[in-house]
């Protein structure tokens, strides 16, 4: 499943079937975790005749011409480059999906990447950002006068606990 919008985000679920249910059951399993798209474009194939697709959910249908490629070029796309990365990082096709899916688009700005496009925050990258940073000890000496520090707000419902301050005295 990939996001034909502009973040291009990717989803693949292997299939113990390859029948109507087994796929209704996949697709429901991401609707709930993620909500269900306007539409889904599927090639013609009788899997997806089944009108089970689209009950309750609201979700309709496009249909593509069965066996040919060049309709789903978007899908087609995404299959090389997640194959690709595979063959070439030596990996597993869901580690591939992975480096997909926070790869950014324009190779230089995280936030060009499909992951960070569709969730709206900043993804911990493995093997970059994994370990966490070590806490620096504070010291009453190392804090000076006109250093930014961070604030405990005084609102109890504040949108934010924490708000950056400067040490006044």
């Amino acid at each position: 499943m990939i996001d034909c919008r502009s973040s291009r985000f990717a989803l693949w679920q292997p299939l113990r079937r390859q029948d109507a249910a087994a796929v209704v059951q996949e697709l429901e399993s991401v609707f709930l975790e993620r909500g269900p798209p306007s539409e889904i474009l599927t090639d013609n194939s009788t899997t997806f005749a089944s009108g089970q697709f689209t009950d309750g959910w609201g979700v309709r249908l496009r249909f593509r011409c069965a066996h040919v490629p060049s309709g789903n070029g978007i899908v087609e796309w995404n299959h090389r480059a997640i194959k690709t990365i595979a063959v070439r990082k030596g990996c597993t096709v869901p580690e591939a999906l992975y480096w997909y899916n926070v790869t950014p688009k324009d190779d230089v700005s995280p936030s060009t990447a499909p992951a960070e496009a569709l969730h709206r925050y900043h993804v911990r990258v493995k093997g970059l950002e994994a370990s966490p940073l070590p806490k620096p000890e504070v010291t009453r000496d190392s804090i000076k006068v006109g250093d930014v520090v961070w604030v405990k707000n005084p609102v109890a419902n504040a949108p934010r606990a924490m708000e950056p301050g400067m040490l006044l005295r």
